[in-house]
């Protein structure tokens, strides 16, 4: 959930977001209005101060960043050191700084928002940069990977879809044949993985990625280790055949628009891909089961309500609760940790916290305003169609086999807050199971003991007895 490119990573009050947070799949999430062009002389002047701040903070120096700060960044008490952080946290994922690309910029009902493409040797940082309407202080700013459509735009081509995203995709691993597929209306380009061994069962499950503009293989960190990758090697291991593909918010950004929901991000890709499966002649008779992660989980129940073609579903570090409980748990993690505040000021961002996310979770017009703090990487139509999301609800309503899992060392997704949640939500339902795992993170890899999104730097691969279980679970439920 992360990434780092990861679903539901950390999104500290203040839009300073080493990472990425649901709802930032690219340009035009950054605010509930509509999306329009700068005029070129503001364009100009903006693009210009963003790019010399980008430089200043490639170089260490945050000090004239926070010189334009508003009181919105300073109230959550962004300063040097979370600065610092938030740029050694993502950039430690890129490699060595080599220069600007380029910069685009857009106009908002919020305020003029500023794209920084900065090149490093492994990967480039997007920086976003959100300017109070028709000024020039800062009000929001947004630290991550960029995505082949950003690089695109900052450089002045059209954007396209990644090379990577579609080109033939092989190599799954040792125990899979995989074959190119694309999914609906914009032709997501994707990877149906079958069992390359003689055993072959008639079942096939439906990959859904966590929140952010993922890759087929929820790509993440400076190893690029791939969780959906292991898992659908894993499965073809056992003789269950797969779906996985890109993400819109992934291959098409520029798709993402001010009125766009979890419709846009999940449920229509989804309902396509099921009826994919369900159309190919190679598949049929299969049964169909769908497993999401992270972000995936939690849209995971209202995916098998609307399909009822699919026979089981797999929730992997989902939660029962508000998205933006999480947030503010995470917040609370990420405050508690900041070195040179006082306990009384790290109360105070505390309650801020809190304020924004309870404002965020009263939000029922998606013609509303988004507290300011989350307008950078959240519109009010994608907000209200999260607080209309009521999947403890819907899993109780639901008849079909449910799994369950949870890494025990997840800092994204909590044990006691979310998986107990669930646990408590379906207590004594007869179609439920659940599995927790000690030691692992958000991604069921071997923990590193680190926050995210670092946890997930060092190579690691999905951990053997979370993807057994999970095959062996799948089998014997709807095998």
């Amino acid at each position: 959930m992360g990434k780092s490119r990861t679903a539901l990573a950390a999104a500290v009050v203040a839009a300073l977001l080493a990472g990425c947070a649901a709802g930032t799949p690219g340009p035009g999430t950054a605010s509930g209005g509509a999306v329009t062009t700068l005029p070129a002389a503001r364009a100009q002047q903006l693009e210009a101060k963003a790019i010399a701040l980008t430089q200043d903070m490639e170089g260490g120096n945050y000090a004239t960043t926070l010189a334009i700060a508003d009181d919105t960044l300073v109230k959550a008490g962004v300063d040097e050191a979370r600065l610092k952080a938030g740029w050694d946290q993502v950039g430690a994922m890129a490699g060595a700084y080599e220069g600007i690309t380029g910069a685009f910029s857009a106009s908002l009902a919020a305020g003029d928002v500023v794209y920084v493409v900065a090149k490093h040797s492994s990967k480039s940082l997007r920086v976003l940069y959100s300017f109070v309407p028709g000024g020039n202080k800062l009000n929001g700013l947004n630290l991550n990977l960029a995505t082949d459509a950003e690089i695109a735009q900052a450089s002045g081509r059209t954007a396209e879809p990644s090379a990577s995203a579609t080109a033939t995709v092989t190599g799954t691993g040792e125990h899979s044949v995989d074959a190119p597929v694309t999914v609906g209306q914009y032709s997501l380009p994707g990877t149906l993985t079958t069992p390359a061994g003689a055993e072959k069962h008639p079942v096939v499950a439906l990959l859904l990625w966590g929140s952010g503009p993922q890759d087929r293989d929820e790509t993440i960190g400076a190893s690029n280790n791939k969780m959906f990758r292991d898992l659908a090697d894993a499965l073809a291991a056992r003789g269950i055949s797969s779906l996985r593909f890109d993400k819109r918010t992934r291959v098409v950004p520029t798709a993402w628009t001010a009125t766009s929901t979890l419709d846009d991000e999940y449920f229509a890709d989804a309902k396509a891909a099921i009826g994919l499966l369900q159309a190919r002649s190679d598949l049929a008779g299969y049964r169909i089961v769908v497993i999401g992660h992270s972000q995936g989980a939690m849209v995971l129940p209202n995916v098998l309500r609307d399909n009822p073609a699919v026979a089981a579903g797999v929730s992997l570090a989902g939660s029962p609760r508000s998205l933006f409980d999480i947030m503010y748990d995470q917040n609370v993690d990420a405050i508690g940790a900041l070195t040179g505040k006082t306990d009384a000021e790290k109360q105070q961002l505390i309650a801020t916290s809190r304020q924004v996310m309870d404002a965020a979770k009263a939000l029922t017009d998606p013609a509303g305003t988004v507290p300011e703090a989350l307008a950078s990487v959240m519109t009010a139509p994608y907000v209200v169609s999260l607080n209309k999301l009521d999947q403890a609800q819907v899993a109780k309503e639901l008849t079909v086999p449910l799994l369950f899992a949870q890494g025990e060392a997840d800092r994204q997704v909590y044990l006691k807050a979310d998986f107990e949640g669930w646990k408590a939500a379906l207590a004594g339902r007869p179609n439920v199971s659940f599995a927790s795992y000690p030691g692992l993170n958000h991604l069921f890899m071997k923990t590193q003991g680190l926050a995210a999104p670092a946890d997930y730097d060092a190579r690691a691969t999905m951990d053997a007895k979370a993807t057994t279980d999970i095959a062996e679970w799948i089998l014997a439920h709807v095998g």
